[in-house]
């Protein structure tokens, strides 16, 4: 606590960074980046300016003695808050904030040496992809007003939708529309809002996939496309609900020891990522999502990881091995068996022959 008033006294001193702008999707998750220079003894505040007759700012998140303090934390960020803590001695005090709601649109204030200002927006806007026994696309806008029309396309035209649901909550509305996916591989969303003019796309996208072998690395693609403005986009990798990296104008978060960021020209539009040690259980679907406060982008990318070519060999090797082995047993149990009825047989035999010299000359006559 003491280190916090005498941060806040003497926050007047330290230099402010402001304009920097984050757009966040509602019920999604946000880095807030932050830089400072590291020492020993590191100091971070996350804050927000109090409401409307409120002089106390509000605790994000805080950080200091090596280690988080989130006693006094406010409540409505308890479990929603982390810093990423291999990143503090590369001078990254970056805000992972989860789970976006409305509430959360605003002003965080970082004081980490230097004060960052940055300004939250809250998008009501998402494209979420699932897989199952079918493949389905919802486009969503929550909590707008008047209700906002959405349509699908592809590469043929229209789409009908699959299914809609829309929900009023406090004058309010949120609407969902579902499309079950399967020929295309190519689809775009279109949200449109007469009342303001705001318009939102989404495009999902199945790339080529990927086939190799295991020990070796892959090169997923993603890039943004060049036509639209590309000022405050996010990018995040994913693989089965797993998060793997995370970047936009500021900061690179790998979360992975075995990603690394491609290199590109471009690092404003471009996004691959390298996967390297590829084992059996990397197979799966990569998901690269791109946004910005009007557009979102899925890119879908299905890998295959095989077996190397000497361990496959190896297991041919084994099953024949096995094969053979289960076929020598399997002969020498028949052999024992003939072996046994042989001998059980002509035993029997000797005992049906007369031991008598007489009966033998006369069944012989």
């Amino acid at each position: 606590m003491k280190d916090l008033l005498i941060h806040l006294i003497l926050s007047s001193l330290i230099p402010t960074v402001f304009g920097h702008k984050v757009f966040g999707q509602l019920s999604e998750d946000v880095v807030l980046p932050c830089s400072f220079t590291p020492n020993s003894n590191d100091v971070i505040h996350w804050q927000r300016p109090g409401s409307a007759g409120q002089s106390d700012e509000i605790l994000v998140h805080s950080y200091y003695h090596g280690k988080d303090q989130l006693e006094k934390q406010d409540v409505k960020y308890r479990n929603r808050t982390s810093l990423f803590h291999s990143e503090l001695p590369k001078g990254n005090a970056s805000l992972e904030l989860r789970h976006l709601r409305l509430g959360d649109e605003g002003v965080y204030n970082c004081y980490a040496g230097t004060e960052y200002n940055i300004e939250l927006k809250i998008i009501s806007f998402s494209l979420s992809y699932r897989r199952g026994s079918t493949s389905r696309l919802e486009c969503a806008a929550w909590g707008v007003r008047p209700l906002p029309s959405i349509t699908w396309s592809d590469a043929s035209g229209f789409i009908n939708e699959t299914n809609r649901t829309e929900v009023e909550t406090d004058g309010l509305m949120s609407v969902i529309s579902e499309l079950n996916i399967s020929d295309s591989n190519q689809v775009q969303c279109l949200i449109h809002n007469s009342v303001p003019n705001l318009k939102w796309q989404g495009n999902w996208a199945m790339t080529d996939p990927l086939h190799k072998v295991e020990g070796n690395e892959a090169i997923l693609p993603c890039d943004f496309p060049y036509s639209l403005n590309f000022r405050n986009v996010r990018a995040a990798w994913s693989v089965a609900g797993k998060r793997l990296a995370l970047f936009d104008n500021m900061t690179d978060i790998l979360e992975d020891p075995r990603v690394s960021r491609c290199p590109v020209k471009n690092r404003q539009t471009d996004f691959p990522i390298i996967l390297n040690n590829l084992t059996i259980s990397d197979s799966g679907d990569y998901l690269c999502n791109i946004s910005s406060h009007n557009y979102m982008q899925l890119r879908v990318t299905s890998l295959t990881v095989d077996e190397t070519r000497d361990k496959m060999t190896n297991q041919i090797r084994h099953r024949w091995a096995l094969l053979f082995s289960t076929l020598v047993v399997f002969i020498a149990c028949v052999g024992i068996g003939v072996g046994i009825y042989c001998y059980r047989h002509r035993g029997r035999n000797e005992n049906n022959q007369p031991s008598d010299p007489m009966e033998m000359a006369q069944l012989n006559s």
